[in-house]
């Protein structure tokens, strides 16, 4: 079904005259983030990842899991997070 859906927007997105780059999350403030677990998105990938993963190399934006969860994003397969 998100198979489906990922495809659909990616259709729309080509046939469409503006193709935006993917949302950026927003910055949260910091009781948000103490209150839930933290995880990393990179601008371009499309999975979110631990601290210490070494796919975080060329940017490192700081999310919590459910925004990352909420923005369409995945976990990544190598640091599980």
């Amino acid at each position: 079904m998100k198979k489906l859906f990922y495809l659909l927007l990616l259709i729309i997105g080509l046939l469409s005259s503006s193709f935006s780059a993917p949302e950026v999350p927003s910055v949260r403030t910091d009781t948000v983030f103490a209150k839930e677990k933290v995880v990393y998105v990179t601008k371009t990938g499309k999975r979110y990842h631990l601290s210490n993963c070494h796919h975080l190399r060329s940017s490192k934006i700081k999310v919590t899991l459910s925004r990352a969860k909420e923005l369409g994003y995945l976990p990544c397969k190598h640091c599980k997070p």
